[in-house]
């Protein structure tokens, strides 16, 4: 009886540890696909020259008002942060502070509009260091150049 016993308890510890795996697993695949397919407007800044805004018009637009009042500049912002290497594991500091190791996907506050200094350090490669802007919504940064 009690090696049947034992074994009802070695099943359910078995299905309760896949259980707790699967659920932390979905979560980062979820995140990943997400990531993998954000728009290009959450695509990270490029050194492409950026549109120059248009000419003032006599009458003020209410979009560009109600995205202001929305977030002001230096308001504190939640930025998603996807950051991948192609060298494999790299450790991840944001603004100095070390976050975590790639593929890393997470959240980080920011004051929007300022620059936010994302450091990759890759094992027995050169440090490589990218500055986005702070601002709502996701960011892919890599190291590939």
């Amino acid at each position: 009886m009690t090696g049947r016993l034992l074994e009802r308890v070695a099943a359910l510890c078995g299905v309760a540890g896949a259980v707790l795996l699967l659920a932390p697993s979905m979560r980062f695949a979820w995140l990943a696909v997400r990531g993998a397919t954000a728009s290009p407007a959450a695509a990270p800044a490029t050194s492409a020259p950026q549109p120059e805004p248009p000419p003032p018009s006599a009458e003020p637009s209410a979009a560009p008002a109600a995205r202001s009042a929305a977030t002001p500049a230096g308001a504190p912002v939640r930025m998603s942060l996807v950051v991948d290497s192609v060298h494999g594991r790299a450790q991840v500091f944001v603004d100095g502070v070390p976050v975590g190791d790639t593929p890393f996907l997470g959240d980080v506050s920011c004051r929007g509009g300022k620059p936010v200094k994302i450091d990759i350090m890759p094992a027995k490669r050169v440090p490589i260091t990218r500055e986005v802007e702070c601002t709502k919504g996701a960011r892919r940064v890599t190291d590939a150049e």
